[in-house]
């Protein structure tokens, strides 16, 4: 700590930061519970728990990557991305009873890992093709 850092400054942005995590969850929690409602409705309560899972992965990948919001591409690849998990839910068998989360957490985070990592990779060529018409 040196001479010029202020500890209220620092307590103040710490309580921000705890208080839009708290707030991410809250809309995290608004949008994913009206769909695993609709489609338990629709198609059943083990389909609703597949669906509930592949789309909180899409939606923390698009939180690890938020600061890419404002690219058309992003959203593009979002889609692609929610486009590839439909035949997840559709096709793959799932089982009947009951799982552990913990079960499920490895599959979830090597398909966020597998998320990030193409929208990174989309991102150097995206950004890569975008600087010459900027230097222009």
């Amino acid at each position: 700590m040196s001479l010029f850092d202020d500890p209220e400054v620092e307590k103040k942005e710490l309580e921000v930061q705890e208080d839009s995590n708290g707030k991410a969850l809250l809309v995290l929690l608004a949008i994913l519970l009206p769909v695993y409602f609709l489609v338990r409705h629709v198609a059943g309560p083990d389909m609703a728990l597949t669906t509930f899972m592949c789309f909180a992965v899409i939606l923390v990948a698009i939180g690890i990557c938020w600061d890419l919001r404002a690219h058309l591409w992003f959203w593009g690849i979002m889609l692609l991305v929610m486009a590839l998990h439909v035949p997840l839910v559709l096709l793959v068998q799932w089982p009947h009873n009951w799982i552990p989360g913990l079960a499920l957490l490895p599959i979830g985070l090597v398909d966020v890992l597998i998320v990030v990592k193409a929208v990174r990779f989309a991102e150097k060529f995206m950004l890569k093709s975008a600087l010459p018409d900027e230097e222009a």
